[in-house]
């Protein structure tokens, strides 16, 4: 089976490559998130991302993610080749 990569997220400037060794993490405007994101439209806990060996990283709405105020998007960019 193949294993997950690791991934590098990026918000304002600030990056962290992330280990799938090291489970699941949340992004958001806490200051426990990994990165934490200061924008009001994002939630605390905004966007949980989990390794799955074989298939990558999988994100999911963390708990309460749906309170957030005006709406936001994060965007990605996914190696082409």
């Amino acid at each position: 089976m193949e294993q997950t990569p690791t991934l590098v997220i990026s918000v304002g400037g600030q990056s962290r490559t992330l280990n799938p060794t090291g489970g699941p993490v949340v992004l958001g405007r806490d200051n426990g998130s990994v990165i934490p994101i200061p924008d009001e439209r994002i939630s605390r806990r905004h966007l949980r991302l989990e390794p799955h060996p074989g298939v990558g990283w999988v994100s999911t709405p963390a708990p309460m993610a749906f309170s957030t105020r005006g709406s936001a998007t994060l965007r990605s960019r996914w190696p082409t080749g």
